[in-house]
C-alpha cells in the first residue's frame, strides 16, 4: 500500500474547508478503504502549567480499492468546525488542528 497527498498549509478559519488531493495504489492483497481524519487538539493555558484535550472531528471515507490498483482524491473536502468567538481571540487557549490519511 502506497500513498502521497498533497494540502496547501495555511492559516484555517472555523467553518472553512481543507481540500486534500492524494493518489493511492493498493499493493496488498486485500481490498483497502482509504479513508481521512480530522483531529483538533485544544491546549489550556494557566498559572504556568497547560492541559491538551484532542478530539476527533470530521471523517471522509472513500471508496473501497481493489488489489492492484490505484485511485486518486482530487480536492476531497474535510469541514472545519465552528469555534466559538472566546476561544479564537484567547491568549490562554490554542486551537490547532491535524490532518490524517490513512488506509
Amino acid at each position: 500500500m502506497a500513498h502521497e497527498c498533497k494540502q496547501g498549509l495555511r492559516n484555517i478559519i472555523s467553518r472553512e474547508s481543507i481540500a486534500i488531493t492524494a493518489d493511492f495504489e493498493n499493493l496488498s492483497s486485500r481490498t483497502i478503504i482509504p479513508h481521512a481524519t480530522l483531529h483538533q487538539t485544544q491546549t489550556f493555558v494557566a498559572g504556568g502549567k497547560s492541559r491538551c484535550r484532542r478530539s476527533k472531528f470530521t471523517i471522509v471515507t472513500g471508496l473501497a480499492i481493489q488489489p492492484g490498483r490505484m485511485a486518486n482524491w482530487d480536492s476531497q473536502l474535510l469541514k472545519i468546525p465552528a469555534v466559538s468567538p472566546s476561544i479564537i481571540n484567547s491568549c490562554l487557549i490554542r486551537v490547532d488542528y491535524a490532518v490524517r490519511v490513512s488506509l
